[in-house]
Formats: C-alpha cells, sequence, structure tokens
C-alpha cells in the first residue's frame, strides 16, 4: 500500500469511519449538551447576587469535561482495530496509516474543539442572561471563562495553558492505552494513569524532603519551582530555568505522542 497522504483516500476512509461511529458520537454529543446547559446553569438559581466561585469554577468544570471527552474518544476511535467484525474491513481499507492515524487523532481533537466552542458560547450566554439579574449596587459582573483568564483577571495567567497541555498528554495516553488493550481500555487507562500519578508524586516529594536536608518544603509538579521554608516566617523559591521546564514538558508530550504512533505503525504491519 502507498503510505503517501491522499485527501481523496482520507474522505473515503472518513465516510467509512463516519457511517460506523457517527450515531453513536452524535447521541453522545446531545447528552453532553443537555449536560452543559444544565451544569452552567447553576449560576440563575441565584442571580442577583455576585459568585466568585461560579465565575471560578467552570473552567475546572471544563477541564473535567474535557479530560472525561478526551479519555473516552481517545479509547474508542481506534476500537475498530479490535472488534471482529470491523477489524478486517479497516484493515483493508485502501488507505495509509498516516491516514488512518490522522483521522482518528482528528475526531478526538474535533471532539474537543467542539467541547471549547460549545461550553464556552453556552456560558456567555448564561453569563448574559445573570448579568441582567445583578442588583443595581452589585459592582462586579461575571465575564466568559477565557476573557476573564487571558486578561490576567485570575491568580495564574498560564491556567488556559496548563488545560490544554494536561488535555493533549490526556489524549496521547488514551490513544497508547486504546493501542495495547483490547477490553475496558478507558478503566484501564484511568487506573494506570492514577497510579503512576500517586506513585510518582509521592517519589518526588520523597526526593525533595531528602534533599531539603530538614528544611520545609512546599513542593509543586516537576520541574517548577518549589518553596524551602528557611524559617517560620521566611521562605526561598529555588527551581531551575524556565529553558528546562518548558524543554521538560515539550519533551514528555512529545515523547507520548511518538509512542503513540510508533504503537499504531506495529499494529498497522
Amino acid at each position: 500500500m502507498n503510505q503517501t497522504f491522499s485527501l481523496t483516500r482520507f474522505a473515503r476512509l472518513n465516510r467509512w469511519f463516519w457511517a460506523l461511529k457517527g450515531r453513536t458520537y452524535l447521541i453522545a454529543a446531545a447528552a453532553l449538551l443537555i449536560f452543559i446547559l444544565l451544569l452552567l446553569s447553576i449560576v440563575l438559581y441565584n442571580w442577583t447576587v455576585y459568585s466568585m466561585s461560579v465565575q471560578n469554577q467552570n473552567m475546572v468544570w471544563f477541564w473535567l469535561l474535557a479530560l472525561l471527552l478526551t479519555g473516552s474518544v481517545g479509547s474508542d476511535v481506534f476500537s475498530a482495530l479490535f472488534r471482529q467484525e470491523s477489524a478486517v474491513a479497516y484493515l483493508m481499507i485502501p488507505a495509509s496509516r498516516s491516514e488512518k492515524f490522522w483521522l482518528g487523532v482528528g475526531y478526538c481533537v474535533g471532539a474537543i474543539v467542539t467541547l471549547g466552542i460549545v461550553f464556552f458560547s453556552c456560558e456567555a450566554f448564561v453569563f448574559s442572561i445573570a448579568n441582567t439579574h445583578l442588583s443595581a449596587d452589585e459592582p462586579r459582573r461575571y465575564i466568559p471563562s477565557l476573557a476573564y483568564y487571558l486578561a490576567g483577571n485570575a491568580r495564574d495567567p498560564y491556567i488556559v495553558l496548563a488545560i490544554v497541555y494536561t488535555v493533549f498528554a490526556a489524549l496521547a495516553i488514551s490513544l497508547i492505552g486504546s493501542f495495547f488493550f483490547r477490553r475496558g481500555v478507558f478503566i484501564r487507562n484511568v487506573g494506570i494513569v492514577l497510579f503512576a500519578f500517586i506513585s510518582l508524586t509521592l517519589l518526588y516529594v520523597g526526593i525533595v524532603a531528602l534533599l531539603a536536608g530538614g528544611h520545609v518544603v512546599g513542593t509543586a509538579l516537576p520541574f517548577l519551582s518549589i518553596a524551602v521554608h528557611t524559617s517560620t516566617s521566611s521562605y526561598e523559591n529555588l527551581g531551575p530555568p524556565n529553558w528546562l521546564t518548558v524543554s521538560a514538558y515539550a519533551g514528555t508530550l512529545l515523547m507520548l505522542w511518538t509512542v503513540a504512533r510508533v504503537r499504531f505503525n506495529e499494529l498497522e504491519r
């Protein structure tokens, strides 16, 4: 099979995939839309008083929904490889490995982008209703989450970048799991990620405490600064240079996606 990328073959593959999965994805999307509307409408229960918790928690809700969607779609999009009724048809489709891989990735990314558009559009609509019912002496108004965080109103202006990073890392992990497990992919992925996260966190905290020489240490994620308390009232922030932090996290993400692509190629041979 010619392994070059062809848009014609890619479109033909997409039609086959949509015929196989389209109905399931549309039903799931409708259910998710209803859930998002109910979730965001919480602000309307007490719409005469501004709530900072509502302003802050919507981005957390989006992050959790994005991780759930990423794990679900990423665990399912290549399931045709392991189902007896569809595996032969999938492997016999005249399409290159690149076309098959990037079609699956495209559906996952498309689902995430669609979720973002729907979620923040619904949020802006609900906030506009809530703002019209706030009392006249209330000086604050609800701001759509993207504008709120990107404008630097939040304590951590990098929260949006962190969410994007974790979502794409979760997508890579979901794809890797779907290439190794044939059943219970989502549950196994979640279990392995939780086990690895807890184990590595405990190991990292232990190493930092050991190197701190008895000082109280406020730990963060690896390759980020840590606060070493030199006394009860003072501390020093210690950490690697920014280029090392960026390189470490970018390299980890690149490694995950490389493993996913290599494993997919192995299955296609």
